[in-house]
């Protein structure tokens, strides 16, 4: 089983953006345009997550987009503030371990090479995964086919024999396309139903 971390093992990702804008001071649509300007064809994130950009560079060029407007707080620290109250759901972590039923538990997320010392700080003791594929690491990320291949890998698993938890559909549907099992987390009762139905 493969769980995804923001949005699934935290509260939704729209959260943490509107906390990111509430810190800076500026509306959520300036700096999520600002984002997306500095995107271009690319997912929002994805040239954090795929360690093409350093943070400090994203934030520089975000600040630039975000014109009229000025952000108050450094965006070069966006795993800071994206990070800053973030509480991680202990009580799916701890569903998902029990539906697994001494199978491995890996993570497999799309993140960013700076934030790795915030996430740290944010899991509780005691939770572990067996395996973590971190996109900025391998070089690719979801939904594209070759990080499901690396986990698969990571495991020594076919398709079939994988589940992935993710809270964005897209990734949920190139999973199902390799042949996986994917359950789309929308709360935490309803996923570790689904996630129980599936393990049987």
């Amino acid at each position: 089983m493969w769980t995804d971390f923001g949005g699934v093992l935290t509260p939704p990702v729209e959260e943490d953006l509107a906390r990111v804008a509430a810190a800076a001071g500026v509306p959520v649509e300036a700096l999520l345009g600002a984002i997306e300007r500095v995107a271009g064809s690319r997912g929002p994130l994805e040239a954090l997550e795929l360690g093409l950009i350093t943070q400090h560079e994203w934030g520089r060029l975000v600040d630039a987009e975000l014109r009229p407007h000025v952000s108050r707080v450094d965006l070069g620290e966006l795993g800071a503030h994206w990070h800053a109250g973030r509480v991680f759901n202990r009580e799916l972590y701890d569903g998902l371990v029990r539906a697994a039923g001494g199978r491995p538990l890996g993570l497999l997320t799309n993140t960013i090479a700076e934030w790795a010392p915030h996430r740290a700080a944010m899991i509780p003791a005691g939770v572990g995964f067996d395996r973590v594929v971190n996109s900025h690491q391998v070089g690719v990320r979801k939904p594209q086919p070759e990080v499901y291949a690396l986990a698969e890998r990571a495991f020594a698993a076919t398709p079939a024999e994988c589940l992935l938890v993710d809270d964005l559909e897209v990734n949920c549907a190139a999973a199902r396309e390799r042949g996986w099992t994917a359950i789309r987390h929308t709360d935490n009762a309803d996923t570790l139903g689904r996630v129980r139905g599936a393990l049987g």
